[in-house]
C-alpha cells in the first residue's frame, strides 16, 4: 500500500500566487519576449506540439529526433528574473522571501500568467539567483512518488518498503535562454547541454546535500534515440513491475534534434498518445431546462471548440450527476475547460430541444462520444478546431505501440547496417 508523507511541496495544479500587479506583469512579459525571441509580447512563448500522424512516420524514421515519455503533469515555463524596481501591489507570498526582498522565480502557465514561487527563491538563495538571472526554461511540473528518507537512528539496511512521499519535480525538456544568453537558435543537444552545465550543475554545486524536502527538484528529462522507442515504451514507462516512472504518463514526445526552438505550434515536436488517452480540451457550457418539479434547471452538456480564438458550438456531452455537480460547485454555471477522450462505448447525449422542456425528455443513446476526463484549470481557451481535427486524424490513423516499434526498429536496423558498411 502506498503511503504518503503529510509534508508536500509545490502542487502542480496550484503552485502559488498569481502576480496581479500590472507593472510587474508588463515587466515579466517583456522579459519573456526578450528571452524567448518571440515577436508577441502578450502570447505564451512556449512551443506547442502537434499530433503524430501517418504522414509523419517517414520523417520520423529519416530525420534526427529524440523521444521521451510524455509526463502527465502541468506544462510551465520557469523564469528566473531579478526585479529592479519597487512593486507596490506585492504578492503576499513575498513577505518571507529572501528577508523581504523581491522574488525571482516564476512559473509561467499557458494562460501567460506568472506564478511567484517564493519557496524556490529561498531554497536557491541570493547568490545562486544572481548567477541564474535571465533564464527561461521549458518543462513540466509533476508529482513524483519517492521513498521517505531514513531518519536518524533508523536501520538503513532494513528490507521493508519505505513509505512514499510526494515530491514536486520540474522536468526540463528544453530551454530558450540561460543566464541572459539566448540559446533558442541552437540545436536540441546544445540547448540541453547548456541546461545541464549552466543550471543543473550550478544548483547541485551550491546544494550538494539538499534537505530531505525541497519545494521543487530541477532535473533534465531523460531523452532517448528514436531507435530506442521499444525500450522507452516497455522499460521506462511500463517496466518489469508495471512501471518504472515515479509519475503518471500519457504517451510519447518526439523532438527534432537539428531544429531551433520554435514558439507556438510546430511540426518539429510530435506527440503520440495511445488511443484511450488521446484527448481534446473543450469548453463546456450549460443549458437551461426544467427539472421534474417544473423548475428552471441548468445542466452542463455542450462542448465548444475554438476558431481563431473564438468559441463555437461543437457537440454535446453526457456528464453524470457527480461530474455536473462538481462543475456547478466550482464554476457556478460559468464555462469551464475540460479534457475529453473519444470513447467508442460511451453515451451520445441529445439534450431537450427547448429550455421549456424537462431534462427527462433528453435522449441517451449508447455509442461513440466524447467522455469527460478531467478539468483543465491551467487553460482558459478550448483547443482550436484544427487541433480537434488533428486529434481525430491521429485516433483514426491507428498508430499503435507496435507501429512505432516496427517503423523505428527498421530505422535502427538501417543505422546499424549502414555503420557496418562504413
Amino acid at each position: 500500500m502506498v503511503q504518503h508523507a503529510k509534508r508536500v511541496a509545490l502542487n502542480p495544479d496550484n503552485p502559488g500566487e498569481v502576480v496581479r500587479d500590472d507593472q510587474l506583469k508588463h515587466e515579466l512579459k517583456s522579459v519573456c519576449q526578450r528571452l524567448s525571441g518571440s515577436p508577441h509580447m502578450h502570447r505564451f512563448p512556449g512551443s506547442q506540439p502537434i499530433s503524430l500522424l501517418r504522414e509523419h512516420m517517414g520523417e520520423l524514421s529519416d530525420k534526427p529526433w529524440l523521444v521521451c515519455e510524455k509526463s502527465d503533469g502541468v506544462r510551465y515555463l520557469l523564469l528566473i528574473h531579478r526585479i529592479n524596481f519597487v512593486v507596490h501591489d506585492r504578492p503576499s507570498c513575498w513577505d518571507n522571501v529572501l528577508k523581504g526582498g523581491v522574488g525571482s522565480c516564476y512559473l509561467v502557465n499557458r494562460k501567460f500568467e506568472f506564478i511567484a514561487i517564493p519557496t524556490l527563491d529561498n531554497f536557491l538563495g541570493e547568490r545562486l539567483l544572481r548567477s541564474l538571472d535571465g533564464t527561461l526554461l521549458d518543462g513540466e511540473l509533476v508529482y513524483d512518488e519517492v521513498p521517505l528518507p531514513h531518519m536518524d537512528g533508523e536501520d538503513e539496511e532494513a528490507t521493508a518498503p519505505r513509505p512514499l512521499r510526494l515530491q514536486s519535480t520540474f522536468l526540463i525538456f528544453d530551454a530558450l535562454s540561460v543566464r541572459n544568453t539566448f540559446i533558442g537558435d541552437l540545436d536540441l543537444f546544445d540547448r540541453l547541454r547548456a541546461v545541464q552545465g549552466e543550471i543543473i550543475f550550478r544548483v547541485r554545486n551550491e546544494h550538494p546535500m539538499p534537505p530531505p524536502v525541497v519545494p521543487c527538484v530541477l532535473t533534465l528529462k531523460q531523452m532517448f534515440a528514436t531507435a530506442d522507442v521499444d525500450f522507452v515504451l516497455n522499460e521506462v514507462i511500463k517496466g518489469p513491475q508495471g512501471g518504472n516512472l515515479p509519475h503518471e504518463n500519457d504517451g510519447l514526445i518526439f523532438t527534432r534534434i537539428d531544429k531551433p526552438y520554435k514558439c507556438g505550434k510546430t511540426s518539429d515536436i510530435l506527440k503520440w498518445k495511445p488511443r484511450h488517452l488521446n484527448s481534446v480540451d473543450f469548453q463546456v457550457i450549460g443549458m437551461w431546462g426544467r427539472n421534474d418539479r417544473g423548475e428552471a434547471s441548468m445542466r452542463y452538456c455542450f462542448l465548444n471548440a475554438a476558431k481563431h480564438g473564438v468559441s463555437f458550438g461543437y457537440t454535446s456531452i453526457w456528464l453524470d450527476d457527480e461530474q455536473h455537480e462538481m462543475l456547478e460547485a466550482k464554476y457556478e454555471g460559468r464555462p469551464a475547460i475540460i479534457e475529453c477522450v473519444l470513447d467508442d462505448n460511451w453515451i451520445q447525449f441529445h439534450p431537450p430541444q427547448d429550455q421549456s422542456m424537462p431534462w427527462s425528455s433528453a435522449k441517451k443513446v449508447p455509442g461513440q462520444a466524447w467522455k469527460f476526463l478531467r478539468v483543465r484549470e491551467d487553460k482558459h481557451m478550448a483547443n482550436d478546431i484544427k487541433t480537434v481535427d488533428g486529434v481525430l486524424k491521429s485516433i483514426h490513423s491507428g498508430i499503435t505501440e507496435s507501429t512505432l516499434i516496427q517503423a523505428l526498429g527498421r530505422s535502427r536496423d538501417a543505422h546499424v547496417s549502414g555503420s557496418s558498411r562504413s
